[in-house]
């Protein structure tokens, strides 16, 4: 999929209304066609409902005809992060931090296709830092990043 930066006060808009309903704004995408496609991913403590990703989306149609935005039509979209969704943005990897993630490499690491570990810091662009509960910090080259996403353990 082919996306394009959020326009200035789309953004600004979605941070300061999330903000008073609670949520953390995880991402926020857009793809442009003959309609506006919006992505919009949020959450909060303790994980984000369908309505109330639902009543988000309304807010944001009600806000986008009120001010007359894309007049071609827009398909907006709100959901929660999600275990399978893929970390590939600045602002994902933002929100990732402290939590434990899942990083699928091209080439294998000590013998490893796959690490696990707390995003210390970084993104696919800069490459990650992990901390492992035994070998304590990794570094991945930005190169070796195949794939990043939470991590979720499975219950015994």
């Amino acid at each position: 999929m082919s996306f394009m930066k959020v326009p200035r006060e789309v953004a600004e808009f979605l941070v300061e209304q999330c903000g008073s309903m609670g949520y953390e704004l995880v991402d926020i995408r857009t793809k442009p066609g003959r309609t506006t496609h919006f992505e919009i991913v949020i959450d909060k403590k303790g994980g984000i409902s369908a309505s109330e990703c639902g009543e988000l989306n309304k807010i944001v149609g009600r806000w986008f005809e009120k001010e007359g935005m894309y007049a071609n039509g827009y398909v907006v979209d709100v959901s929660s992060p999600g275990l399978d969704r893929e970390l590939d943005t600045e602002r994902s990897f933002e929100w990732a931090r402290e939590r434990e993630v899942e990083v699928r490499l091209h080439e294998p690491m000590d013998g490893k296709n796959m690490l696990t570990g707390k995003l210390i810091s970084g993104n696919k662009e800069t490459g990650l830092v992990l901390e492992d509960g035994t070998e304590g910090k990794i570094t991945v080259d930005k190169k070796n990043l195949a794939k990043v996403k939470l991590y979720f353990r499975k219950k015994k």
